[in-house]
């Protein structure tokens, strides 16, 4: 009897540590519970804060290039917009800008086929000449000629954003880096200007465009005393330069305004944020397309 009684209350004492050790469970749960939910929320309103402050500075750096139009019909990268440090606090937060001019580089989609018509300058060479000048090969500019326009009967197949580079099959990815003093073809290739901006155009996309480094130089030494006014001025330089006949079809390629712009806006010294593409015509810029920096975005 005595045995059984100690049994039985070895059994109580089992089930009651055995109950107490569940509560401590549970409590420990829903105060772990509490504490992860606290947190979500308090990073879902950091996620929201932080979107919401790229998404202002992004409308920050449109109006400025609104107002940067109101100033004149060239551009230059001398121009408010063009600086490196350009930054916006927002509810805050600090924001740090960048606006990048998409006509000073070669547009891709344009260069990889002949013209559309008789008027367009035939861009071909020059897009040959720009892969050779970043350590490409004959065999690049072939295959990224080949992804965009695929044949005759085929039509074009233009690339949508610059980033569809990573897709062209076989295309050395050294180009898409960069390195070694040479810039990845990302920084100059683009899918949406028309006309590339001789006053903010790059050494290696002028070099490219006319295949004249004296060229090159002295255009880039005269806009630095003065940027070129007008289409006419920059025709007149290039007939001086070259002569008539080959300036023709070199100012053709060239215009000294700016339409496209790429702006990210992020977090000072922080990761993420968010990218818009903006046009810039005589009625306002306008954004074309939009989204958000991920974390592995480079900055």
């Amino acid at each position: 009897m005595r045995r059984l009684r100690r049994n039985e209350d070895a059994v109580v004492l089992v089930l009651t540590v055995l109950v107490l050790s569940i509560l401590v469970i549970l409590g420990f749960a829903f105060s772990y519970g509490a504490g992860v939910n606290a947190s979500a929320a308090a990073n879902a309103r950091e996620t929201f804060a932080n979107e919401a402050a790229a998404d202002s500075a992004l409308a920050w750096a449109t109006a400025l290039l609104d107002a940067d139009l109101a100033d004149g019909t060239s551009d230059a990268m001398s121009e408010r917009w063009a600086r490196d440090d350009l930054t916006v606090v927002v509810g805050g937060r600090k924001m740090a800008v960048r606006i990048s001019d998409e006509n000073r580089k070669l547009n891709v989609n344009r260069a990889a086929g002949p013209p559309t018509t008789p008027k367009d300058p035939d861009l071909r060479p020059a897009l040959k000449r720009l892969i050779s000048n970043l350590g490409g090969s004959p065999l690049d500019y072939e295959r990224l000629c080949r992804w965009v326009v695929p044949g005759a009967s085929e039509g074009r197949r233009p690339l949508l954003v610059i980033e569809g580079l990573a897709a062209v099959p076989d295309l050395d990815k050294g180009l898409l880096a960069g390195g070694r003093d040479k810039p990845p073809l990302s920084a100059v290739l683009t899918t949406v200007s028309d006309r590339v901006n001789v006053n903010t155009a790059g050494k290696d996309v002028l070099d490219a465009l006319w295949d004249n480094p004296t060229l090159t130089q002295n255009v880039m030494n005269a806009r630095r005393q003065a940027p070129f006014r007008d289409d006419a001025q920059v025709e007149a330089y290039l007939a001086k330069s070259m002569g008539a006949g080959d300036a023709v079809p070199a100012a053709a390629a060239v215009g000294v305004a700016s339409e496209w712009f790429r702006i990210e806006a992020r977090p000072a010294g922080g990761r993420g944020g968010a990218m818009a593409i903006v046009r810039r015509t005589s009625a306002g810029a306008q954004t074309q397309s939009a989204r958000r920096l991920s974390e592995e975005d480079g900055q």
